[in-house]
């Protein structure tokens, strides 16, 4: 098991945002509530740990990777309704309904952490090897 825990931006819910919030080098993994300066829970956690997910899986799906003018437009697109997103047509099944679960969640209605749990699962156990091999 890994655990990846940073708290530089930790604060109570609901306790007003610092002045300056800056990105850093986590900019790829912030979730849209956090470009927009919007108030973040767990929902915007679940967002920015799906993005890290996806990387680990398929880095070229994080197209907003050299466009920093349109990273968030392009989590937008990603995380609507439609088939739209270029990252979308580089995620499979899995990562597309760990999508639904955050679109879903609130920060007053928790996730359906077990439909989370059941798409890693998957992940997990898929062989990793190009079909051809």
């Amino acid at each position: 098991k890994i655990y990846l825990v940073n708290f530089v931006y930790a604060r109570k819910f609901g306790a007003p945002a610092p002045k300056s919030r800056s990105f850093g080098r986590w900019v790829l993994y912030a979730s849209r509530a956090h470009h927009q300066d919007k108030e973040e829970g767990r929902k915007e956690d679940l967002e920015s740990w799906f993005y890290n997910m996806i990387e680990m899986y398929n880095g070229n799906a994080i197209v907003w990777r050299d466009k920093p003018i349109e990273r968030c437009a392009l989590k937008e697109q990603l995380m609507a309704n439609t088939n739209e997103s270029p990252a979308k047509k580089l995620l499979l099944a899995p990562f597309l309904s760990i999508i639904t679960d955050i679109l879903l969640c609130s920060n007053s209605v928790a996730p359906d952490y077990s439909s989370i749990y059941c798409a890693i699962d998957f992940l997990e156990n898929m062989d990793p090897r190009p079909a051809n091999e």
